[in-house]
């Protein structure tokens, strides 16, 4: 990326911050959305957060997102192992992240708690790759075989076909109107992850 391009990414932090803000209950997340990217040493974005002012929960979310980044594959590089992925995580102790907050998230992995997530969209529902552009395509519970779905990186729209216990996406020739490239949240995924801590 260009400076130019770099510094237009930094933004999204404090940008999130302010849409989730708007929410009732936004102020249980916006520090949360706002320092992710803040690093302990003071060299993160977008450099509003001392290491002292840091919450736990922002570094938690912050390794996260480390996390997923490079377990996942995007259009400039190809989905990391597990073990990749903590070989990265650790290269940034004492600088980006604590230790002990490290050493946390290794023993999930250690008890086999990360395996599920990774390259999944929904639980028991793995990632599609789209065979236009690379990057992934979510797939949502609701759908089945021949379903035609967008790519909102490239806009191609693509049918899907059973594979196992996923899916493989099949271009159509047609790119999908812009209606249809709008992220809609998944409310029965939603509904159902709240009824189990409600239960």
């Amino acid at each position: 990326l260009t400076e130019d391009e770099f510094a237009l990414i930094r933004t999204h932090p404090s940008i999130g911050a302010s849409l989730v803000r708007e929410h009732p209950l936004g102020h249980l997340v916006a520090d949360v959305v706002e320092h992710h990217h803040e690093w302990i040493d003071g060299r993160g974005y977008p450099g509003l957060a001392s290491r002292e002012k840091l919450t736990v929960a922002s570094q938690i979310v912050g390794i996260v997102d480390v996390f997923d980044a490079v377990t996942s594959a995007r259009p400039y590089h190809q989905a990391k192992t597990i073990e990749e992925a903590f070989k990265i995580i650790e290269g940034q102790r004492g600088t980006q992240f604590e230790g002990e907050l490290i050493d946390a998230f290794r023993t999930l992995a250690g008890k086999d708690e990360l395996a599920h997530v990774v390259a999944h969209s929904f639980e028991g529902r793995l990632l599609v790759a789209c065979p236009g552009c690379g990057p992934v395509i979510a797939i949502t519970g609701d759908f089945e075989e021949g379903d035609e779905i967008p790519c909102r990186v490239c806009g191609g729209l693509f049918r899907l076909h059973q594979s196992g216990e996923t899916f493989e996406a099949e271009f159509t020739e047609q790119h999908a109107a812009a209606a249809d490239l709008i992220p809609r949240p998944d409310a029965e995924a939603i509904h159902r992850h709240f009824a189990e801590f409600l239960d």
